[in-house]
């Protein structure tokens, strides 16, 4: 068995004795909080180291869970508080911040798993014997602005402790004392920045938690805040590694469309806050850039697995955030849509059908068509369309003009003239006809659809009637 988990397994074990001799000056309800607390982390510890010796795919889900939560969280404290302008600024600012660590705790994420232990548990038994020693002979408040409960001596007891944990399980990752030493200590200034950050993000929306949903620990962020700071760190550190030893294709590429992905969210989001651009236009550039990443997933994974789980992991947060009425500037619409997350479903089915037939035109020309079609009807709709469909059996009148599927039909006609002939042997006067032919099709299909709908009809009706081609 790998020398850490003894490490840890003791460092837990002298965890416990330090909380039995905290708790002898408290009350009742403060033993059972510390106790929780202490149990519940050592909960997660066991994930996830568990989940670095089992597979890296299952440590990078977790990963992505992590991320998408502690965004969800940020933004659930914003929408909480009473700050209006100044909120959305910062939040804006802080989010754009949390995005560069992220790319960088991505790339930390794809060295090998010693790595990643070996840095994880360095921020582990910071941050627990911080708060231990804090607890026990903490005098001295430390930055009692932003995170009342930080000393000196908690901070110096955890940097102390985890640089002696850094040099006793060096051997991990072919360490001399040195290096041992000097990375401990710059590990430790990262977690302890990242703690910093977070706290002071709280404090700006007069909170104490981002959630509830981990017992005592202030919610998913508050708990990895230091781990997702400190791998920044050392994802930068790893880079001359990944150059000379290429990772996981599989994970790299997951991993870069998945953050490309929160990328066009966030985008929009500052375009919105700086140029002041109603949620249409912005929703119909993400629209674009969406379907433009997911040209990416044809033939980068050597599983349909890592392409399953961009789609659902996407639809679902799209979903949540829609709920949630977060990331106005891509929900925030005049009509009602479940376009975000049936997006995605448009997506899978299309590749899918690529997967199983062998043909890459069954993705491609479907996601064109959904990119580049449906924004440039929405765009003529909303500039210059003023009669729109009626529904005569409802006798009401569709979101969907005439001059927008105007525009939709002769753009997708565009797109299937040029792109029939580079996976079908046509002639000219066939190249035509089934371009018409699916352009009017898909068309129809799109004004019929309401509430975002077209994203999954659109693709595969279009996917049909190329099959039967």
């Amino acid at each position: 068995m790998n020398p850490v988990f003894y490490i840890v397994a003791l460092l837990f074990l002298a965890g416990g004795l330090g909380i039995f001799l905290v708790n002898r000056k408290l009350p009742q309800p403060g033993k059972r909080k510390n106790w929780l607390k202490y149990f519940v982390y050592l909960l997660i510890v066991i994930t996830i180291i568990g989940s670095l010796t089992v597979e890296k795919q299952v440590f990078t889900a977790l990963v992505i869970l992590i991320n998408a939560v502690g965004i969800l969280e940020m933004m659930r404290v914003k929408a909480n508080s009473e700050q209006s302008v100044r909120g959305d600024r910062f939040q804006v600012i802080s989010l754009s911040v949390y995005a560069v660590f992220l790319l960088f705790f991505l790339l930390f994420v794809l060295l090998p798993a010693r790595y990643i232990l070996y840095t994880y548990v360095i921020v582990l038994v910071f941050d627990g014997a911080s708060q231990v020693t804090g607890q026990l002979a903490g005098r001295k408040k430390l930055l009692p602005a932003i995170s009342p409960g930080k000393t000196w001596e908690g901070l110096t007891g955890g940097f102390l402790v985890a640089i002696v944990t850094s040099v006793c399980i060096r051997q991990s990752v072919d360490f001399s004392v040195f290096p041992s030493l000097i990375w401990g200590f710059l590990l430790c200034c990262a977690a302890f920045s990242g703690d910093i950050l977070a706290s002071f993000y709280k404090r700006t929306f007069k909170t104490k938690d981002f959630s509830n949903l981990l017992p005592e620990h202030g919610g998913m962020f508050d708990r990895f805040d230091s781990f997702i700071a400190a791998g920044a760190l050392a994802g930068i550190a790893g880079i001359p590694y990944l150059a000379a030893h290429p990772p996981d294709k599989n994970i790299a590429v997951y991993l870069l469309i998945t953050w490309l992905f929160f990328m066009v969210l966030l985008a929009g989001e500052i375009i919105q806050h700086v140029f002041k651009v109603r949620s249409e236009w912005v929703r119909m550039s993400s629209h674009v850039a969406a379907g433009v990443i997911s040209l990416l997933l044809l033939d980068q994974f050597s599983s349909r697995w890592y392409v399953l789980a961009i789609c659902i992991q996407s639809a679902l947060f799209l979903g949540a955030t829609g709920l949630m009425g977060f990331f106005i500037s891509h929900h925030k619409v005049r009509r009602k849509t479940l376009g975000s997350p049936l997006f995605f479903a448009g997506i899978l089915l299309a590749y899918m059908s690529s997967d199983w037939f062998g043909n890459n035109g069954l993705f491609i020309i479907p996601v064109l068509v959904m990119t580049i079609s449906d924004p440039s009807a929405a765009w003529a709709g909303l500039n210059f369309g003023t009669r729109h469909w009626k529904n005569h059996i409802t006798n009401e009148y569709s979101s969907k003009t005439l001059v927008g599927s105007a525009v939709f039909f002769a753009v997708s006609l565009v797109i299937l003239y040029t792109c029939l002939p580079v996976y079908y042997e046509l002639a000219v006067t066939e190249q035509v006809a089934l371009s018409i032919l699916i352009s009017l099709a898909a068309t129809i299909a799109e004004a019929a659809s309401s509430n975002g709908l077209d994203n999954v009809t659109v693709p595969v009706l279009i996917v049909i009637l190329m099959m039967i081609l």
